[in-house]
């Protein structure tokens, strides 16, 4: 996976790279004709490679949504999973706990005090 993203941030540099070389190249107006026609559009180098920049941005971000949306259901799935783990960890101590004898406290014994003759004299 980090390969794939690895390629495609270098994908968007070059892109990017030329772009500005194409503007920097073909300072005036870009002539774009449109399929199945005879018109078209005109406009600036920049403003063009900005658009193909964009284009291809947006294509980047289309290749990673998949694997986005897969990790979210994944974390969501764990979360789900850990949940129920501890809801039946939960009800499983409640019931050993009802369910164990209590038996009665028992009685400890103080300490003894010890008993002093009170003696007059030697």
């Amino acid at each position: 996976m980090r390969f794939m993203s690895f390629v495609q941030v270098v994908l968007l540099l070059l892109l990017a790279a030329y772009g500005v070389l194409f503007a920097l190249e073909n300072p005036g107006l870009t002539s774009f004709p449109l399929p199945f026609g005879r018109a078209g559009f005109t406009l600036p180098a920049g403003l063009a490679g900005l658009i193909w920049f964009l284009a291809g941005m947006g294509y980047a971000a289309l290749l990673f949504l998949p694997v986005v949306t897969r990790q979210a259901r994944l974390r969501r799935r764990a979360a789900r999973a850990r949940d129920a783990a501890e809801a039946r960890l939960t009800s499983t101590l409640q019931a050993r706990l009802s369910s164990a004898p209590v038996s009665p406290p028992v009685a400890v014994p103080g300490p003894v005090a010890e008993q002093v003759p009170a003696s007059g004299g030697n």
